[in-house]
């Protein structure tokens, strides 16, 4: 209404007449000037500078070629590993996004588990992989009692269609080979059970609906035998996703102190940087002065377009809200307040975890 409209301009006036008027800042500027403000509690130099995507480009390219250049056991296994698995240009768009998108991910990671190993373990765990390594996982999928199934196979070679005789009589010869060569051709046994996208297939690509009504205990077998091999598969598929995981981290983590390192050497940091820090700062165990020095200072936040703001910004403005309310204040007289404004369907920036 027309009262509320009014109130509103006025309000707006004493904003702008305030000394020093209203502060307007992206949060990236805020995280900015935060750090020249506090250097030495941040471990920053005070003449840090920030880096523009070509320097912070040319800077993760070094960092990569410096760690694939090492001739060490560790790093050639990963990459060999890897090799199987993503190109070249891949692998380099790969670590750039773990360097960039991840960053606050795997600074967490490397702050939390002292070693490659530690977080190579927690992966595993996630995953649920087994303890077993790759090959032992394929024998124990290779080498199993066979004679139910080798029965059944027999059964619809003798009894069923053509095309179904065609496929029992791959899957009996499959059979018939020692273990190495099963593995081999393992995919053999599997497609005979399950589609290409993974589905089991239907009973009556080996089974005709006469054969399957007089004989309902091949079934079963054809049953149990995908049962068995999907759970297989599974700790297959766990454990291989566990060693890429590992070899990845084997890579990134070290890409990732050099990067660091460089950073900190040159004390030039691109945007990314500045939010992590900002964000560490103030939570860090000797940020209460910092937090106070900053409650004296801020009485009202309003934030824009926050359908933009990724969690790790969200972990700078939610430290400096939550000194609002808060013991008593610097300023106990004072009204505090948090006002924010945004539209989920302008949404642009999910890719960057913003919601």
């Amino acid at each position: 209404d027309t009262a509320t409209r009014q109130r509103a301009r006025m309000l707006f006036g004493q904003v702008l007449d305030l000394p020093g008027g209203m502060r307007i800042d992206t949060v990236h500027a805020f995280c900015q000037s935060l750090l020249r403000r506090f250097p030495l509690e941040a471990q920053i130099s005070p003449h840090f500078a920030v880096a523009d995507e070509a320097e912070a480009a040319s800077r993760r390219r070094a960092a990569r070629e410096a760690v694939l250049g090492d001739d060490s056991r560790t790093a050639e296994a990963a990459l060999r590993l890897l090799a199987g698995q993503i190109s070249e240009t891949d692998f380099a768009g790969l670590t750039d996004r773990m360097l960039t998108d991840a960053q606050a991910r795997l600074a967490k990671l490397a702050s939390r588990y002292e070693t490659v190993g530690g977080i190579a373990a927690m992966q595993a765990a996630a995953l649920d992989a087994p303890d077993a390594d790759e090959d032992a996982i394929l024998l124990s999928i290779v080498k199993f009692d066979d004679r139910d199934i080798r029965a059944t196979l027999r059964a619809v070679s003798d009894r069923s269609s053509d095309k179904a005789r065609e496929k029992a009589a791959a899957l009996l010869t499959w059979l018939d080979l020692p273990p190495a060569q099963r593995v081999a051709r393992l995919d053999i046994w599997r497609d005979g059970f399950f589609t290409g996208s993974g589905a089991p297939r239907a009973i009556t690509t080996l089974l005709s609906k006469t054969l399957d009504a007089a004989q309902p205990e091949l079934r079963s077998s054809i049953e149990a035998e995908q049962t068995r091999l999907l759970r297989m598969m599974d700790r297959l598929a766990a454990r291989r996703l566990a060693d890429l995981s590992a070899a990845l981290a084997r890579l990134a983590l070290p890409i990732h102190t050099a990067e660091q390192g460089a950073k900190q050497l040159n004390a030039r940091f691109d945007y990314a940087d500045l939010i992590a820090r900002a964000a560490q700062l103030l939570v860090d165990p000797g940020a209460a002065w910092v937090l106070y020095k900053l409650d004296g200072g801020i009485d009202h936040i309003l934030l824009d377009e926050v359908q933009d703001i990724a969690p790790a910004q969200w972990a700078v403005i939610d430290a400096i809200a939550a000194e609002f309310f808060a013991g008593t204040g610097t300023r106990p007289d004072g009204t505090r307040t948090v006002f924010a404004v945004g539209d989920r369907k302008q949404s642009i920036y999910s890719f960057q975890g913003a919601d």
